[in-house]
Parts: structure tokens; sequence; C-alpha cells
């Protein structure tokens, strides 16, 4: 589950500086853009859209060995290396570079671009091409093939849309697809890539610092402490610990790193079935991507097409959330009286008061955001930097606080503070390159439907209801 969220790749002695380089660098660069580094638009999108495509070119073998496509190319010599997890070939680095340059392409020649609009030069469309296909190759590394094989078959009806009956609009050469898709905001460059820098990227990183800072770890805790004692505990603290920990994370497959290494076992301890186990883990974290406030880049995108108040998008996703994790619990308790399980031994749980006492300052970055998002109706890009900032301070705090109790010295706590900050900003930028290279695919698909497919949908005489 971790590789396929963070890459299957160890890297080992100056290849992991260049690592924790470009993954903090990246955090540090999201940070300063919202309240200290003034850049327009663009440049944001596209440095985002880079440091994504950079690591991601690092991070994923061009193919697992594992699977059909790697047991087949490891085997001749030439392209085995192309799967090796130890460290990056020669190959990819190249074409992390490259597909970061390509990304760049748009400010790097702006006034060029923006004066070609219609009439893309050569090397216009070679940077264009390139980037197209680039970033499919890394959707597919890092994603699966689905989403470049959906986005293909957009740009291939692009070429063929006379023909399309109903919806048919007029066609258009491979030359116009790349400069509608590559050279223009209404692609790649468009508003899901837009969304991606400038609001979720902190989002991301909010919840990294929080799993770092401990509050990961409180949440099972909480979970365990409040309902392990109930007929099928473990399944239903795996549920609410998803639950909660899909507060500070919008993705699944962290949600399930995080919580799973913890619940799968006490789930088969307890007398479920691996399988089932399993399946109650996956069900209550895909759940959490739901779970507002983060949710994801869905939220923020919805909130930015349909022009809507933010707080209003938490609102409406709060209630569908809640209820299908009392749905989840449910099932959890149905499956376990049908299994005759029995609860969790007393002995084994955290004592519950103990243990939300020790997770109290994990609820004030929380709250203050909730604070400026629902009451202050500040924009959730400084609603979360300002949630960051406090989060930074209280552990600077806490840490210090808890060394001068123990009659430690100041200076190393600090220094524990400064690595789990840096630790944060890292697993902030990892976390988040699977998420910038999708909604950047993603936008081809717009770019393509802004072509005209999306006015001849509209226009179709669709029947009454």
């Amino acid at each position: 589950m971790a590789e396929s969220e963070y890459g299957a790749r160890h890297f080992p002695g100056a290849w992991r500086w260049l690592l924790l380089l470009l993954a903090g660098g990246w955090s540090v660069f999201q940070l300063l853009v919202v309240k200290v580094v003034d850049l327009n638009a663009i440049e944001v999108r596209c440095a985002h859209l880079a440091f994504g495509l950079i690591l991601v070119f690092l991070c994923f073998p061009t193919f697992k060995r594992d699977g059909w496509l790697g047991r087949h190319l490891s085997r001749v010599p030439g392209l085995r290396a192309l799967g090796r997890t130890d460290s990056p070939p020669w190959i990819d680095l190249l074409l992390g570079v490259t597909a970061a340059v390509v990304a760049m392409y748009y400010v790097l020649d702006a006034e060029g671009v923006a004066a070609r609009q219609g009439a893309p030069s050569t090397r216009d469309l070679i940077a264009g091409g390139g980037l197209i296909l680039l970033l499919l190759e890394a959707a597919r590394r890092a994603l699966g093939p689905a989403l470049p094989i959906v986005a293909l078959a957009f740009m291939g009806l692009s070429m063929v849309s006379e023909s399309l009956g109903p919806v048919a609009w007029r066609e258009a050469d491979l030359e116009k697809v790349i400069g509608k898709v590559a050279l223009t905001i209404e692609g790649i460059l468009g508003k899901p890539l837009d969304v991606s820098a400038n609001t979720v990227f902190l989002y991301v990183l909010f919840g990294a610092m929080l799993d770092k800072a401990g509050a990961g770890a409180w949440f099972i805790d909480l979970a365990f402490g409040l309902v392990g004692r109930m007929r099928g505990g473990a399944a239903k603290a795996a549920v609410l610990a998803s639950g909660f920990t899909g507060i500070i994370s919008g993705s699944s497959i962290a949600n399930v790193v995080t919580t799973g290494t913890f619940t799968i076992p006490l789930m088969v301890r307890a007398g479920y079935p691996p399988v089932k186990a399993g399946a109650v883990e996956v069900a209550a974290s895909t759940n959490g991507q739901l779970m507002p406030p983060i949710m994801g880049a869905a939220a923020f995108i919805i909130a930015e097409y349909t022009g809507l108040p933010f707080h209003q998008v938490v609102i409406a996703a709060a209630l569908p959330a809640v209820l299908s994790y009392l749905a989840l619990f449910y099932i959890t308790h149905l499956e376990a009286c049908r299994l005759n399980l029995a609860p969790v031994p007393k002995d084994q749980l955290p004592p519950v008061k103990a243990t939300f006492m020790r997770g109290l300052p994990y609820l004030l970055p929380l709250g203050l955001l909730l604070y400026l998002l629902m009451i202050e109706r500040i924009s959730p890009q400084l609603a979360a930097f300002w949630a960051i900032m406090c989060l930074a301070g209280i552990m600077l705090i806490w840490r210090g606080a808890d060394a001068l109790r123990g009659g430690d010295r100041l200076l190393p706590a600090l220094g524990v503070v400064t690595r789990d900050f840096g630790a944060a900003l890292v697993q902030g930028g990892r976390n988040m390159m699977g998420i910038a290279v999708a909604v950047a695919a993603a936008g081809i698909i717009v770019g393509i439907v802004t072509l005209g497919l999306g006015g001849k949908i509209v226009l179709l005489p669709w029947p009454e209801t």
C-alpha cells in the first residue's frame, strides 16, 4: 500500500538527499507562495507540476517486477534497470528533468506562447507534445493505466469528432489538440491544477504534519478506547479510527497505511477472517476521503467549478460522511454478532480519559482550521496556512515544555521538533506527487471537452423528467 502511494524506490546515499531536497523544497515553495513570494497563478501551477513530475519519475519505477509487464521486460538485460527499486536509473532522472523543463515552458516563454496562440511554433509543439507524453507516462506509473487511456481516448475522439453523430463537432488536428491541451490554461494548466497548487497541497501538508506530530496514533488509541469493549470492538475501532484519520488525510491509501498496520492484525486476533479484516479497513479508509474538511482534491475542485464557498461544500459533505460511517459501524456489528466475537480485553485498551487529554493539543489547529473556514470564512488556502503555522508553534512549545518538565536540555528537544517538521515537509511533497499528476492528466480531458464536446452535450435534446 505504501508503494502505491509513495513509490517503490528506496533511495540510498546521495539519492536520499535529492529526494529530501525535492519533496521538502516543494512544500517550502508552496508555503512561501501563500504569504512571502509573489508569483502569478500560471507560474505557481507550472512549478507545482514540475515538482510533481520529477518526483514521480524518481520514485516510481517504469514497471513493477512482480507485475505482468515487469515479468516480461525484466528478462531483457537492457530494460531490467527500469524496474529497479534501490535507486533511479539515469533514464528516469533524465525523464524527470525533461518533464520539469517542459512543465515550466509556458513560464519560460510566456509572452511568446501567448503571442502565438492558435499558431504555435515548432518549438511550442515539441514542448507541448513532450509535456503530454511525459505527463501520461507519469500518470501511468503513479496511478495505473486507466486515466492515461481515458485521456488518450478523448484526444483520439477530437480527431474523428465529425463522425460522432449527435455530439459531432469540428475535427481538430494534432497541432490544435497540443495547443489547446498543453499551451493554454484550459487544459493541463487549467483549474484542476490551480486547485491542487493553491489549496490541496496545503491541506495534505497539514495532514502530514499532524501525523508526524503524533495525531494519527492518537486517533487510533482514542478509537480503540471508545469502542474496543463493544462486541466486535476491533472492527468498530478500525471504522472509527479511519473516520478520525480521514479528518486529517485526503488520501484513502494513506489512511490504510496509517491505521491498517494496527487495526487489521487486531481484528484478526479478535476472530475476524483475514479477508474480512482487510475489507473492513479498506472500506473505512476509502470513506475517509469523504470526511471533511480535507476530502482530497475533489471537494476543492467542486467548489472551484460550482462557485460555491468551500464551507458550503464542507457542510454538504458532513452528513453523507457521517452516515457512511454509521452504516459501516452497523455492518461490523452484524458481522460480529454472526461470528459471535468477544470484545477486546480491557487490559489491551488505552484509557479513554487519559488518551483524550493527551491529544488535546492536536485539536487546537483543527479547531482553528474549522473556525477560519466556517466562522471567519476566509479562503481555504489562508485557513490551511494559518492552521499549519499554529501546528508548528504547538509542536515547538509542546516538545519544549516536555523537555523542561523532564529535566532535559531544551536544545535537543528543539532539534527533534525541527527534524519532525522537516520530515513532515518531505512527507507532504511525497503525498502530493500522485495528486498533482492526476489533476494535470484530468486537465487533458477538460481541454478536449472545451474544444467542442462540452457545448454539444449541453445542446443535446435530453428527455424531460
